[in-house]
């Protein structure tokens, strides 16, 4: 037993080392984000306040040239002969023309013909094709409409960091990562806490704890995910892989309750044992670093404090389940295992909503930008 027991206490300084490690380089390469997307932003708002529209010139040169006034006697004399020529050449012409009229009347009608039938064609397609242009302008002004729409609710959406303290801890977003939060612990506090009645019920009793060793030293185990739970989280950028962490973290919770439930095996509860140190990883370390993402480093403490006060107010429900299940069910664990398989079908939803609101965060960092 005192193996055991220092086996346990090892196990979880171990964790809680390597989960604050962790934790703080998260918390770092996110400070590190912020801080290269705000110099970002500053150095293209730069950009554009250096960008000046060039001054358009609205003077206008006159190109006709003015004769002189007051030349001399003989140039005087050159144009009164040129007007005379050009007169004469004008009265010519006039003449001629005068005696072609009667020869062009009659083609004169079949030309007004052919243009009225051609004005009327034209008509026609102007019409049709006046038609087709304003149907396809109505269409686009639709889409300027609803993309206008789109855009002023971007612009009345502020980001949660950018509100005022109390308005943070007020947030949906905060307010569903701390049901989420205190479910999960909830079911994680009970099994670290029934783990010896639940092994004993399977017959672990009669082989001197074995597997409840075994569990206790699987527990360290959950370091070894947390390369996997870097990857999740990076596996889609703008914060979208922090919605994947955390149905992560409902997929491992479902997985081991399956196994606690469907089978009396001990052996295969061994299994359950390396998932459950999986899900324990995903749990505080999704959590615990998808804070920093909505949330300002002024209100940080606070939320960390609601997080776990939380959690602990949720753990007293286990109380009652295990003395339900002890004293009425004889040490059978499986209604109350399958009542926190069932909790976590609230936690799928409010993960998604969890993820709804990263998007919404998301568009609003690129509808401030542009």
């Amino acid at each position: 037993k005192l193996v055991i027991l220092a086996g346990g206490y090892l196990s979880l300084a171990i964790l809680c080392f390597g989960g604050a490690l962790y934790y703080w380089r998260r918390v770092n390469t996110l400070l590190k984000s912020c801080s290269s997307q705000q110099s970002e932003q500053q150095q293209h708002q730069e950009d554009i306040d250096l960008i000046t529209i060039p001054p358009t010139d609205t003077t206008t040169t006159d190109t006709t040239s003015q004769a002189p006034i007051g030349g001399n006697q003989e140039e005087s004399d050159k144009r009164g002969a040129a007007e005379t020529t050009n007169l004469s050449s004008t009265s010519t012409s006039t003449q001629h023309s005068s005696s072609n009229t009667d020869a062009i009347g009659s083609d004169l009608c079949v030309e007004s013909t052919l243009s009225e039938t051609a004005v009327q064609v034209q008509d026609n397609s102007t019409r049709s094709h006046d038609s087709v242009g304003d149907s396809t302008h109505h269409h686009h002004q639709q889409q300027q409409q609803c993309h206008d729409h789109q855009l002023g609710h971007n612009k009345h959406y502020v980001k949660i960091s950018e509100r005022k303290s109390s308005a943070q801890l007020k947030s949906a977003q905060f307010l569903y990562l701390v049901i989420f939060f205190s479910c999960h612990v909830a079911r994680n506090i009970f099994n670290l806490t029934t783990a010896r009645d639940f092994l004993a019920y399977l017959g672990d009793d009669k082989k001197g704890n074995k597997y409840l060793s075994i569990f206790t030293i699987l527990l360290p185990a959950s370091v070894i995910g947390l390369p996997l739970v870097d990857r999740v989280l990076q596996s889609s950028s703008g914060g979208g892989g922090y919605h994947a962490g955390l149905q992560s973290v409902n997929l491992l919770a479902i997985c081991h309750g399956l196994v606690q439930v469907s089978n009396d095996n001990l052996n295969v509860q061994i299994i359950g044992f390396v998932v459950f140190s999986f899900y324990r990883c995903f749990l505080f370390a999704v959590t615990f670093s998808f804070l920093p993402v909505f949330l300002s480093g002024k209100v940080m403490g606070k939320a960390v404090g609601i997080l776990v006060f939380a959690a602990g107010m949720a753990t007293l429900t286990n109380i009652p389940l295990s003395n339900l299940a002890v004293t009425t069910f004889d040490g059978n664990f499986f209604w109350p295992n399958l009542f926190f398989i069932i909790l976590v079908i609230p936690c799928i939803y409010l993960a998604w909503e969890m993820g709804q609101g990263i998007k919404r965060e998301k568009e609003s960092s690129i509808s401030s930008t542009t």
